[in-house]
C-alpha cells in the first residue's frame, strides 16, 4: 500500500505581504499621489530579500526605474517610512539599507494617508507658488479697498460759500449760461445784488498763482538744521578726489581693495588725508598688509585706524605702533644703489 506524502503550505514571504498590503491601500484610497509613492514602494521590495530586508538600492537606481527624479523618490520614501511601512537604517559612505515593515493596526482604525501624503505634495515649489499667489491676492484687496474708499468720498459744498452762480435746480428755471452773467468770475463764491445784477467783486481778480503745473520758486532756499553748518559749494567732489587719489596711490603700492564707503566716511577720511597726508595712510596700510595673514579685500578694513592716525610733532606722521621707518629704509637702499652703479 503506497502512502502519499504532504507538506505544509509554505507560509508567504514578508516581501509578498508587504506589496500586496501596498496594493490594498492604493485601491482603498484611490489618491493619485499615493499611487506614484507606491510605484517607488514596488520597485525598492523588488530589491528585498524574502523577509523584506536587505534592500538598499541608490536613489537615482528607483529614480530611473520609475521615471521620476531623485527628490521625488526621496520624498516617498519618507512618506513609507512616517507611515510605518519602512525603516531605514543610514550607512557612512554607502547607501541605505531599507526593512519592508507591515503596520498592524486594530479593525478600527486605518493608516492616515492624507497626513503622510502632505510629505510628498508639500514641496518647496508649491509653498513658494501658494505664498506668491496669497501676496498677489492680498494686493488686489488693498487695491480694491483704496478704489472703494476714493469713490465714497464725495465733496459736499460749503454752507457758508455756496456759488450763486449755480442754478438751485427751481421748478421753471433752466441753468444759465456763461453769456447770461456778465460780469461773473469763474471759481469765487457770487452773492446776489439787490437789483438782481451780478457786479464784480471790489477786492478785483483772483490774485494767487496757481501751484499747479509750475517751477518751484528760484529764490527758494533749502532749509538747514539748527546747529548744522552748511556744505560749501563743491566739498562733495573735492572729497571723492581726495579718496580717488589714495585709492590710486594704494593700487599703486599692490594693494588692490574695493571702496564700499558711505558719504560720511568719505568725508572723513577725506578730512583725515588733509590732515596726515595719503602717503602716511598708504605707508601704514602697507605695514598692516605684510603683517596679516589673510588679505584684506575692502578699505573697511583700513579705516578705522586710519581715523586714529595724528602726525607727530616732527610733522612724522605716527599710531599705535609708531613712527614707521620705511622710507628712511627706501632712501638708505637708494643710496646704495647708485653707489652700486658708479662703482
Amino acid at each position: 500500500m503506497s502512502t502519499t506524502r504532504t507538506r505544509p503550505a509554505s507560509l508567504p514571504a514578508a516581501r509578498h505581504t508587504w506589496t500586496t498590503r501596498l496594493r490594498a491601500e492604493v485601491l482603498r484610497v484611490r489618491s493619485r499621489d499615493l499611487a506614484a509613492v507606491a510605484r517607488i514602494g514596488v520597485w525598492l521590495a523588488s530589491y528585498a530579500d524574502a523577509d523584506g530586508g536587505r534592500a538598499f538600492p541608490a536613489r537615482e537606481t528607483l529614480a530611473s526605474l520609475a521615471g521620476c527624479g531623485v527628490e521625488s523618490v526621496t520624498r516617498s520614501l519618507r512618506v513609507l517610512t512616517e507611515a510605518g511601512m519602512l525603516t531605514q537604517q543610514r550607512r557612512p559612505n554607502a547607501s541605505t539599507v531599507y526593512q519592508l515593515m507591515v503596520p498592524i493596526l486594530p479593525d478600527t482604525e486605518e493608516i492616515d494617508w492624507p497626513r503622510h501624503l502632505l510629505h510628498y505634495t508639500e514641496t518647496r515649489q508649491r509653498r513658494a507658488r501658494a505664498a506668491e499667489k496669497q501676496e498677489s491676492i492680498a494686493a488686489s484687496e488693498a487695491a480694491r479697498d483704496v478704489r472703494t474708499a476714493s469713490s465714497d468720498a464725495v465733496r459736499t459744498a460749503s454752507s457758508a460759500g455756496v456759488p450763486d452762480s449755480v442754478p438751485g435746480g427751481g421748478s421753471g428755471q433752466r441753468p444759465r449760461t456763461p453769456s447770461e452773467v456778465p460780469d461773473s468770475v469763474p471759481g469765487r463764491p457770487r452773492t446776489a445784488s439787490p437789483d438782481a445784477v451780478r457786479t464784480a467783486s471790489p477786492a478785483g481778480a483772483y490774485r494767487y498763482l496757481p501751484t499747479y503745473g509750475r517751477d518751484r520758486l528760484h529764490d527758494h532756499r533749502a532749509r538747514v538744521a539748527p546747529g548744522q553748518v552748511p556744505a560749501a559749494p563743491g566739498a562733495a567732489e573735492d572729497d571723492e578726489a581726495a579718496v580717488t587719489r589714495l585709492a590710486s596711490a594704494m593700487q599703486a603700492a599692490g594693494m588692490r581693495v574695493s571702496w564700499p564707503l558711505s558719504p560720511d566716511e568719505r568725508e572723513q577720511l577725506a578730512r583725515q588725508i588733509a590732515t596726515v597726508g595719503a602717503d602716511a595712510l598708504v605707508e601704514y596700510a602697507a605695514r598692516v598688509w605684510r603683517t596679516v595673514q589673510d588679505r584684506p579685500f575692502s578699505a573697511r578694513f583700513f579705516l578705522t585706524q586710519w581715523l586714529t592716525l595724528q602726525p607727530l610733532p616732527d610733522g612724522t606722521p605716527g599710531g599705535a605702533d609708531g613712527p614707521s621707518r620705511t622710507g628712511t629704509y627706501l632712501a638708505a637702499m637708494a643710496a646704495l644703489a647708485d653707489e652700486m652703479r658708479q662703482t
